[in-house]
């Protein structure tokens, strides 16, 4: 078979939104086929987050031969040469055509849940792609910052321009938004709505993090149907802008923090419904999807801080929960 394969940059070149963009703008022409990828755009950015399209191609199979895009991450990503991600010699979303995005067991159903309107868009497990051919080894991979393990940045080439504070707020706004679709869906709600809505919290978090507007962004877990008190919990994202006083903090992920703090919260009822909250310090930008809201009250509720689950330059991301006090 033959295949045209591209390396597409993403974290902390590129926010994840912005990764499935660049691959969109490779992959086609059509209007129609664009209006389809950018409605999941979402469900694409958060496996992207995930770093599964490190591990294996997006496939697109049409007109003309297939198409693999892989993400770089980490230091592949900001070493990667941009000019090096060519435009495709045909539109493969030209005729009939089917687009794979590779995905692990744990987010499996949920991302092919959210993909089901989009008549050409399949979900695949890991693995599944290319079971009829023979894989050959991979080369090690280079450390990659938005990885489990917390590590410090390798040398970047002289001849890649690094703006450390840029890449350092893409890797966190991207981690935390990864980090917020782990509770979620560890408490045993769904992640549609965030899928949904993962591009305007991507722009905003992305965009107040660079300008340092951002103070925390919160989840808010609720029940609708209770007209009493709504309320069932909350998650706070935190952020310190000195949390490393050099600003050459290394880029990290700690899952574990996330997954410590699902397991000391619990559990929510399927009726429950949640929304996202952004505290941002006055004279922050204006970000098109976002309006004004107010915080429900935390009268009642104790707050319990976890620890720094992500960081990166001179930034740390808190991670708190609150529980009604007993």
């Amino acid at each position: 078979m033959t295949a045209h394969a591209r390396r597409i940059a993403s974290i902390p070149r590129r926010g994840p939104i912005d990764t499935w963009r660049a691959i969109c703008d490779l992959l086609c022409a059509d209007a129609d086929a664009r209006a389809e990828l950018d409605g999941i755009g979402g469900v694409a950015a958060a496996l992207i987050a995930k770093e599964y399209t490190s591990e294996e191609p997006i496939v697109v199979s049409g007109t003309g031969p297939q198409v693999r895009f892989y993400t770089l991450h980490g230091d592949r990503a900001i070493e990667a040469d941009l000019s090096e991600e060519l435009p495709l010699s045909h539109d493969p979303t030209a005729g009939s055509w089917v687009l794979s995005l590779p995905c692990a067991a744990d987010d499996l159903a949920d991302s092919q849940a959210a993909v089901a309107g989009a008549s050409h868009i399949e979900v695949r497990a890991l693995g599944q792609a290319l079971a009829r051919r023979q894989r050959r080894p991979r080369p090690p991979p280079c450390v990659s910052p938005t990885g489990d393990r917390p590590h410090r940045s390798g040398g970047v080439v002289t001849s890649v321009v690094v703006n450390v504070h840029t890449q350092a707020t893409t890797h966190v706004a991207a981690n935390v938004l990864r980090s917020i679709r782990q509770i979620i869906k560890g408490c045993g709600l769904s992640t549609t709505k965030m899928l949904d809505q993962w591009a305007v919290l991507e722009a905003g978090v992305a965009t107040w993090l660079q300008s340092g507007g951002l103070e925390a962004l919160i989840l808010e877990v609720y029940d609708p149907s209770d007209r009493l008190d709504d309320r069932r919990g909350r998650f706070d994202f935190t952020i310190d802008y000195a949390h490393y006083g050099d600003g050459d903090g290394e880029l990290w992920l700690d899952p574990e923090t996330v997954r410590r703090t699902i397991l000391k919260n619990g559990s929510y009822p399927s009726a429950c419904d949640y929304r996202f909250v952004a505290t941002t310090s006055s004279g922050r930008p204006n970000v098109d999807g976002w309006s004004t809201a107010t915080l429900r009250s935390t009268a009642g509720f104790e707050r319990h801080t976890v620890g720094t689950a992500v960081g990166g330059g001179n930034l740390g991301g808190s991670l708190a929960y609150y529980r009604r006090s007993s």
